[in-house]
């Protein structure tokens, strides 16, 4: 199966001067036998896909398989999740310099609605949260009636938040800002219903990452063919935020095991959810084993100051000037 493409420019500078630096196929979910190629701006030195998935092939490139919502409700899920909740507690709850009382919380391609569970827990029983994603599953509708979450369903760059009645506190991109197709007109948007004392939050994988410079063009797990349709360095996100009205007030990288994981398993071409026996199963992101021995190189590498495989940004809403 062929996936129908789009040509695109540089999203931060809007040129269409680029080399190819790499290229690989959808290793991990087969979705199509498409080759992708990853070109470099030679103006600004951003990383994209061109040409890239249509956005009305959004629902072939994100199969029903794609990461499905875990159980929240059995107790394997609840042991895992405590685990993950202590490991990424800190990350989160240093936010809270920035919230006043009863915030209310955006997080845009909320996925399992993991993130906000955390928030509820963190902040405030009176936190509005609202989950944005284009779909979810019934599991993860009933986590979000459960923990009072409002959803919204829809591709970010189609929705209007204005008649959702948003004023956010804090605006949350976690993992998701390389999914966007037009990831500019989206911070343009959301910094529009953000307080004037507004916070967004940004995860993204680190293109300048050990893990990205060992595993290479092809097969690091960052790329994450074809549905990565940029890979933002810090230089580029700070360059399109501030045209959007967003200022950097706190940056720094952190450890993400799965890349490496992703990686391995790209290279051996092995699809994440393949028949899972011997290396397969071992390398794998429901290996604890795999889990540990990659996090501790992730640790190690971060005390080298080699790179890790993620960076975090917290913006504040730039004030119009009078």
């Amino acid at each position: 199966m062929n996936i129908k493409t789009e040509s695109t420019v540089c999203v931060v500078c809007k040129t269409d001067d680029a080399s190819i630096i790499g290229g690989g196929y959808d290793y991990e979910f087969k979705t199509s036998n498409d080759f992708w190629r990853t070109c470099c701006c030679n103006k600004c030195g951003h990383l994209y896909l061109n040409p890239r998935p249509s956005v009305s092939e959004a629902e072939k490139i994100y199969p029903d398989n794609y990461y499905p919502a875990p159980d929240f409700f059995n107790r394997r899920t609840k042991f895992i999740s405590g685990i993950r909740y202590f490991l990424e507690r800190s990350r989160y709850a240093s936010l809270g310099k920035y919230i006043k009382s009863a915030p209310c919380f955006v997080d845009v391609g909320a996925g399992d609605g993991r993130v906000l569970g955390y928030f509820r827990k963190i902040f405030s029983s009176d936190a509005r949260l609202i989950a944005v994603d284009f779909s979810v599953d019934p599991k993860t509708k009933q986590y979000f009636d459960n923990q009072n979450i409002e959803y919204i369903e829809g591709i970010a760059e189609n929705i209007d938040f204005g008649n959702v009645g948003v004023s956010a506190d804090v605006v949350l991109l976690t993992q998701v800002i390389e999914h966007l197709w037009n990831p500019d007109e989206v911070l343009k948007k959301l910094v529009g219903v953000m307080k004037d004392s507004g916070v967004m939050f940004i995860e993204t994988p680190n293109p300048n990452s050990f893990c990205m410079k060992f595993q290479g063009s092809t097969y690091w797990g960052g790329w994450h063919r074809p549905r990565h349709l940029n890979v933002f360095s810090k230089e580029s996100l700070v360059n399109l935020a501030d045209r959007a009205g967003l200022k950097l007030v706190e940056y720094s990288q952190f450890t993400v095991p799965a890349f490496w994981i992703m990686g391995f398993r790209n290279r051996r071409k092995i699809p994440t959810y393949s028949s899972e026996s011997g290396w397969n199963k071992l390398v794998s992101i429901r290996s604890f084993p795999a889990l540990i021995f990659f996090t501790l190189l992730e640790y190690i590498v971060g005390i080298f100051g080699l790179g890790r495989s993620n960076h975090r940004f917290v913006f504040i809403k730039q004030q119009e000037k009078e």
